[in-house]
């Protein structure tokens, strides 16, 4: 039995329509958690400063993903609704290579800009180039 937007939700069907994604925002919160522990405890307070501090910037690179796919989902489930299959599995395709080519353009221009990213958000010293730039450690 399928659950369909348009019926009446009581609070057990609601639960069951969310909670796949409550299940992967918890995942994905537990999942940040842990990487923090072990990286501060185990590489040190350094390392986990920097990550705290570069991750909203790569959220902003990060964002377009969600939103192509969260619009081109709601695009092919109208065609699917509307019966039109072969259109729907024709966007799907178009939207998954676009979403490769601006994937590859947007890392291209975060790998250029992300210095200074990094050091308008604080980052400083030669460490934040010579790690970026050649892969060395400090």
């Amino acid at each position: 039995m399928g659950i369909e937007i348009s019926s009446h939700f009581s609070y057990r069907k609601l639960m069951r329509f969310v909670f796949p994604s409550i299940a992967t925002m918890i995942f994905l919160s537990t999942y940040s958690i842990i990487d923090g522990f072990f990286v501060s405890n185990y590489v040190g307070d350094r390392a986990f400063a920097a990550i705290n501090l570069i991750f909203p910037a790569l959220g902003i690179f990060g964002c377009v993903g969600a939103v192509i796919g969260a619009g081109g989902s709601a695009l092919i489930g109208k065609r699917l609704g509307q019966q039109r299959i072969e259109e729907a599995c024709s966007l799907f395709s178009s939207l998954s290579l676009a979403g490769l080519a601006i994937g590859f353009v947007l890392a291209a221009c975060a790998w250029c800009v992300m210095p200074w990213i990094a050091s308008g958000m604080g980052a400083e010293g030669e460490c934040s180039e010579k790690v970026f730039f050649t892969g060395e450690s400090c």
